[in-house]
């Protein structure tokens, strides 16, 4: 079983922010691979997918993120334009990999696993039902009312793991592909976190999360989603939850 690990780091102005990153514009990718390193089970690839504002020197982040990255081949380190948010990384990550990995761990870059037993845990889902095609946070049945029409169920908290061998086999034979707005608007942001399963949900493929047994924490809404004795299997980047 090879797993594969994809982050998306952005680089500019956010509008929620962990104090460490305002004088450590790596922090991000820093708290990743801190967690990685304590998982239970090994990744064998990690894609970085960064994109930059104009206002960051581009030139020195990529030289530190490299330095830090050094002498490990599981690293692909990959920038693109600032386009279509995290969704859009991903499937860039996805299309990079080509199937190569049994299973893909998508992450945002504000959010990173907590938990040691994390990717073990989410793994099991898989092990346990041969049907199944993404594990993430918070899958809900509100309907979302997208530019391109109404949408019965969706990811409302997009991280998790996907079945990499059911993606491309699907995406060689079928064409299917997440389905991705390339826009900076935050409108579009929400139509890509909508969409980008849409091909998999409407083909009946089997799509869940994991709040039954575990906790999903949103802090725009301070909402803390699915069981709240449950582990914490990912976890929000900000200094006020006191996990750090």
């Amino acid at each position: 079983m090879k797993i594969g690990y994809i982050t998306t780091p952005y680089f500019g102005l956010r509008t929620t922010v962990h104090p460490m990153y305002k004088n450590d514009e790596i922090f991000y990718v820093k708290k990743h691979l801190e967690y990685l390193k304590k998982q239970t089970i090994q990744v064998d690839k990690i894609y970085l997918i960064c994109t930059f504002s104009e206002d960051v020197d581009k030139l020195l982040i990529l030289k530190q993120i490299e330095e830090i990255c050094k002498g490990d081949s599981r690293f692909v380190i990959h920038e693109r334009e600032n386009l279509g948010a995290s969704y859009a990384s991903w499937k860039y990550a996805l299309h990079l990999d080509k199937g190569e990995c049994d299973y893909l761990i998508l992450t945002e870059d504000d959010y990173c696993l907590y938990d040691e037993k994390a990717i073990e845990i989410m793994v099991k889902y898989f092990e346990d039902d041969d049907e199944l095609f993404y594990l993430c946070q918070y899958w809900t049945t509100r309907p979302y009312n997208s530019n391109y029409g109404i949408i019965p169920s969706h990811s409302a908290m997009s991280n998790g793991l996907l079945d990499n061998k059911k993606y491309y086999n699907l995406f060689l034979e079928k064409n299917f592909d997440f389905r991705i707005c390339y826009d900076t608007s935050y409108d579009s942001f929400c139509d890509n976190q909508a969409m980008f399963l849409e091909d998999y949900r409407e083909a009946g493929l089997k799509i869940i999360d994991w709040r039954e047994s575990y906790s999903s924490y949103f802090p725009n809404s301070d909402i803390e989603y699915g069981n709240p004795n449950g582990l914490k299997l990912m976890i929000p980047l900000q200094d006020d939850l006191g996990y750090f």
